[in-house]
């Protein structure tokens, strides 16, 4: 959802529940306005928190010889970045904490573990994952799984719909 279309349905919420509170006001039932803009308070809350958060990104860059994975938010660039070599890196797709978390999407390049695609479903990180396996060859095989396609187009955005 963008900024437009999350302060549209806002909009749109707001006239619905003030001309409710209203009628319902006008009839005398006045301490319903309170409570109705209370209730659009939140709402306004929970739309700048979901905008907020739908700016993260993570982006992943293979090379020949490195892994780049960049976190951020989208028109401030890269908050920060984590090399891994190509080709020892491997994809684990781990089991959550408990029963109901997320499985965990984890890139691992001897000791170093990064989480990604924290931001997706279970279906979409599952994927990802049979994609990574794809791309990243064993440090034993001669030549990459993947074919070779323009550096452009190997990135692999999250998030972008």
């Amino acid at each position: 959802m963008t900024v437009r279309q999350a302060w549209l349905f806002f909009a749109m919420t707001a006239a619905v529940g003030f001309g409710i509170a209203g009628g319902m006001a006008a009839i005398g039932l006045w301490p319903i306005l309170p409570f109705a803009g209370l209730e659009l308070g939140a709402l306004a809350v929970a739309l700048i928190v979901s905008v907020k958060r739908n700016a993260y990104r993570e982006v992943i860059r293979f090379s020949d010889d490195v892994v780049r994975i960049e976190f951020g938010m989208v028109g401030h660039g890269a908050a920060s970045a984590v090399n891994l070599s190509r080709h020892w890196t491997r994809a684990t797709l781990e089991p959550g904490p408990n029963r109901n978390a997320p499985t965990q999407l984890m890139l691992c390049s001897g000791a170093q573990q990064v989480e990604i695609a924290r931001c997706v479903t279970d279906e979409e990180r599952e994927q990802l994952f049979c994609r990574l396996q794809e791309l990243l060859s064993p440090a034993w095989r001669t030549s990459p799984v993947a074919p070779q396609v323009p550096s452009r187009a190997r990135e692999l955005p999250f998030g972008e719909r």
